[in-house]
């Protein structure tokens, strides 16, 4: 039972969940894995659904059978560019939705530091009443200060991936040479593209003729998550 405590400890902690919260994902009660570690005197037993659900808020693996190497792994992520969708993190986001809240996956562009799910679960009446649509929305951790105060660096900015025509007025994020940036957009002609930070005297990027070919659209912020 150590070994198990141990790798679900290391996985609250990659996932910066308590594990309260976890549990709490999981289930809908805060007291799974404290149940686990309390020591009876006796074999414990576990609901195995309980389990699997804890193991698909974890990202591992659930399992039985015979002894295998690596037998807990991470789930690949990606939702939002529909890239991989597992069976079981299918189920994971019908059950969260089942439960008043859905857990939001990282971009694919914020790997490999950032994989998973985010520490964020949104209300489905939230994203009822915003009209998004759960499937195209991803969060990217702010990693520089060109947004400054607007978005500061460790703040997770939640992107809508179906929102791809610049016209609109709002920050949007952008794929470049193998980063990722947020910005202001200005397009003085079909051939033109102006990268403007919030962060005062930050320089005007311009993208013109084949280097827009060099950009990608990865989708309009549609809320920011201020961490502590």
């Amino acid at each position: 039972m150590k070994d198990i405590l141990d790798i679900i400890d290391s996985a609250l902690s990659r996932k910066g969940l308590s594990a309260a919260a976890a549990s709490r994902l999981a289930v809908g009660n805060p007291s799974l894995i404290k149940n686990m570690r309390q020591e009876t005197g006796n074999p414990k037993r576990f609901n195995a659904d309980a389990l699997r659900k804890l193991a698909d808020v974890l990202d591992l693996e659930f399992y039985f059978g015979e002894e295998r190497e690596n037998t807990i792994v991470r789930l690949p992520a990606g939702f939002a560019e529909r890239t991989v969708q597992p069976l079981s993190s299918a189920r994971m986001r019908h059950e969260a939705l089942e439960m008043g809240f859905l857990p939001i996956p990282y971009h694919a562009a914020a790997a490999p530091d950032f994989r998973g799910t985010a520490p964020v679960a949104l209300a489905r009446q939230w994203l009822t009443t915003s009209g998004v649509n759960a499937d195209t929305l991803a969060f990217l951790p702010v990693i520089n200060d060109d947004m400054v105060p607007t978005l500061t660096v460790g703040t997770l900015a939640l992107i809508d991936t179906a929102q791809k025509d610049t016209s609109a007025d709002g920050i949007w994020a952008f794929s470049v040479k193998g980063s990722y940036v947020f910005a202001r957009v200005q397009s003085p002609s079909n051939d033109m593209m102006l990268l403007k930070g919030d962060k005062p005297d930050q320089p005007v990027q311009i993208f013109k003729g084949d280097e827009l070919a060099t950009l990608k659209v990865l989708g309009r912020v549609v809320w920011i998550v201020h961490q502590p």
